[in-house]
């Protein structure tokens, strides 16, 4: 019997490592030839922020966020006064929760506003020249109310709880129908 790290099922894990890179770098370069046609210095006032995060999606892929207030759209970039926060969303099964973490430095907890929707949910906050605002996606759908809400050192945490799901017939599990014909 070979050994499992020899086994094709197991390399056959990582066959896709060597392309997500590429696609990274790519994207990387694009973005950092974006910035190489800023106009002169006298045009631009206030900060640039840009960022990525890259995080393993439901069924392993990776998922690829920006965030920031430069966003690079074709061959030059575009600036806007709210910023896209970081954000991270995590799958608790052992709490039947999900939680979203926004990173939104220098805002007062008083300022922070939140929308949940049955798949996603809208995070804005404004203080001063300090905005931002985002929508999250989410892979399950939750209910409306809030189980938490935290903000402490700039970052704010929701807690939520997912819908609960039925099973039909051949025992492979669905969203409840009423809740998704809202």
């Amino acid at each position: 019997m070979e050994p499992w790290w020899n086994r094709r099922d197991f390399r056959k894990l990582f066959d896709d490592l060597d392309k997500e890179p590429e696609d990274i770098f790519e994207m990387f370069e694009k973005t950092l030839k974006s910035f190489e046609k800023f106009p002169a210095d006298s045009e631009f006032e206030g900060s640039f922020f840009y960022g990525f995060s890259i995080t393993q999606g439901p069924e392993g892929k990776p998922v690829i966020r920006e965030f920031g207030n430069v966003k690079p759209s074709g061959h030059s970039i575009s600036r806007s006064d709210i910023r896209e926060p970081l954000v991270d969303t995590v799958y608790d099964h052992k709490h039947n929760e999900v939680r979203v973490v926004v990173d939104m430095p220098g805002v007062d907890p008083e300022e922070i506003s939140v929308t949940v929707h049955q798949r996603s949910v809208r995070v804005r906050a404004s203080d001063g020249d300090r905005r931002y605002q985002t929508s999250v996606p989410l892979d399950v759908p939750v209910e409306a109310k809030l189980l938490r809400k935290t903000f402490n050192n700039g970052i704010l945490e929701l807690a939520l709880r997912p819908k609960p799901a039925r099973w039909v017939s051949k025992g492979a599990r669905t969203e409840d129908v009423a809740s998704s014909q809202r």
